[in-house]
């Protein structure tokens, strides 16, 4: 997945690129240290945003499950650079280069955040992908068992 390559903005300075085999270690670290899902973290499907010194500040991947759907995830933004764009651009990055539709889980108050980029939340059973419903059953479970966790959001994106 190539994005459009982004220039070092001189206000923003970043700029969005495909990962490299040697942004596998920074990945892992920077999803570990927002504690979010660090499970299935292939840098091959992973864009990342660059500072001006070369440094990765934020990632997201597009992964695709077992029954072919795609999920946008692991979307993860220093401490330092986050409410200055990088995630926004990040997703709207993946999501048109990702054949729709485009799925996502995430905490439920940050659902609002989510549908700003077409993403609509699935409160149907029925209406979710095999890989999301397994997903669903997971999350309900972890809420019950670790309250502080909060509730879950599945979303789904299609530009069609």
């Amino acid at each position: 997945m190539e994005l459009k390559k982004i220039p070092v903005n001189a206000q923003r300075e970043y700029r969005i690129r495909t990962a490299e085999r040697a942004d596998q270690t920074r990945i892992r670290g920077l999803v570990r240290s927002v504690r979010i899902n660090p499970m299935n973290l292939d840098w091959h499907n992973f864009s990342v945003a660059i500072d001006g010194k070369g440094r990765i500040i934020g990632c997201g991947q597009i992964k695709t499950h077992r029954d072919g759907t795609r999920e946008l995830a692991s979307i993860a933004v220093d401490e330092e650079w986050r409410r200055k764009g990088v995630a926004s651009e990040l997703i709207q990055g993946l999501i048109q280069t990702a054949e729709p539709p485009s799925w996502l889980v995430c905490r439920l108050e940050l659902a609002p955040f989510y549908e700003q980029f077409g993403f609509a939340v699935i409160e149907d059973l029925h209406d979710l992908p095999t890989s999301f419903r397994r997903m669903r059953s997971v999350a309900r479970v972890l809420s019950r068992i670790i309250p502080s966790i909060g509730k879950f959001a599945i979303m789904m994106h299609d530009r069609t």
